[in-house]
C-alpha cells in the first residue's frame, strides 16, 4: 500500500479572517506543503457573497498547489459575514490540478483509489475508499448533528474502516463549525476555527 502524508494547518489571512488548510500528498513531506501553504494569508476577499468566497479559496489553493504530489487539498474559512439562516460558505475540497467546479452533490473519483463526496452545506470528504464508502460516511457524519465534538466525527470515520482523509466543513455560516481533520494511518490532525 502506497504511504500518504498529510498535513493541517491553522492561519489568519490578511484581512484577519481565520482559516484551516490541509491536504493529502504522496512523494513530499507534509511539512513541505504547511511551508507552502503560508502563503495563502495573503488571500484577499473583495466580496464576501456564498459564490465568491469559494471561488477565491479554491483559486487561491490551485495557484498554491498544482503540484501533481498535492492529492488533495481544503480549507474552511470563517469570513466573520453575517450570511442568512441556512446558508453557508468558506469550505473548499478537491484535488488542487483538476478543474474548480461548484459541489455537485455526489461522489467523484480521484487519483489513486480516493474519492470525493461534496454538497452544498458540507462537509466536504475525501477520503481513499470506494465512492460508495465516501458517500456514506459522510451521511453518517452528517447524522450525528452539526455541532457534533472532533472524537465523535473521527469515531464515526474509523468505524466506516476509514484511515486516510480531508474533512473540511464551511468556516461561515449559521450552525457552522469551521473546522478541517486530516488523517492517515500514523496521525490525525485537527484544526477548528472556533
Amino acid at each position: 500500500m502506497r504511504s500518504y502524508d498529510i498535513f493541517a494547518l491553522k492561519l489568519i489571512t490578511s484581512q484577519g479572517y481565520p482559516l484551516a488548510i490541509g491536504g493529502i500528498c504522496r512523494g513530499t513531506p507534509g511539512e513541505l506543503w504547511e511551508k507552502r501553504f503560508k502563503k495563502i494569508t495573503s488571500l484577499h476577499l473583495p466580496y464576501k457573497d456564498i459564490y465568491g468566497v469559494d471561488l477565491a479559496i479554491a483559486k487561491a489553493i490551485q495557484e498554491i498547489g498544482s503540484c501533481q504530489s498535492l492529492l488533495i487539498a481544503g480549507c474552511s474559512l470563517d469570513v466573520g459575514a453575517s450570511i442568512a439562516k441556512g446558508n453557508s460558505t468558506g469550505g473548499v475540497i478537491g484535488c488542487p490540478w483538476q478543474p474548480i467546479a461548484s459541489s455537485q452533490g455526489d461522489c467523484e473519483i480521484l487519483p489513486c483509489g480516493f474519492s470525493l463526496y461534496t454538497e452544498p452545506g458540507g462537509p466536504g470528504f475525501a477520503a481513499l475508499a470506494d465512492p460508495a464508502k465516501t458517500k456514506d460516511t459522510v451521511i453518517a457524519i452528517k447524522n450525528l448533528g452539526c455541532f457534533a465534538s472532533n472524537e465523535e466525527i473521527i469515531n464515526c470515520i474509523n468505524f466506516k474502516g476509514i484511515n486516510t482523509y480531508l474533512l473540511v466543513f464551511d468556516g461561515s455560516g449559521s450552525d457552522t463549525q469551521g473546522r478541517l481533520i486530516a488523517a492517515n494511518f500514523e496521525k490525525t490532525k485537527v484544526i477548528s476555527l472556533i
